[in-house]
């Protein structure tokens, strides 16, 4: 991005403030980032550490959909 490109810095700042919402919405951070993670890389990353729990199949959907929306992932 060049120097001073203040519109696009906002753009993207906003554009990852929304894809953390989508995660954050759907449980405890760390399970619903690898979730996101996960939809958006294709890169299994194991289940979160105890106590942590994955989230559920339908809060994954959530996100899958939230981040379809965004247009992060096709």
């Amino acid at each position: 991005m060049a120097s001073g490109d203040l519109e696009r810095a906002k753009s993207l700042q906003e554009q990852l403030k929304k894809a953390v919402e989508a995660f954050t919405a759907e449980g405890p951070w760390v399970p619903a980032l690898k979730a996101g993670m996960e939809i958006v890389t294709g890169i299994r990353f194991g289940p979160p550490a105890l106590p942590q729990r994955p989230i559920s199949e339908a809060a994954r959907k959530r996100i899958e959909e939230k981040l379809r929306i965004l247009k992060l992932i096709n």
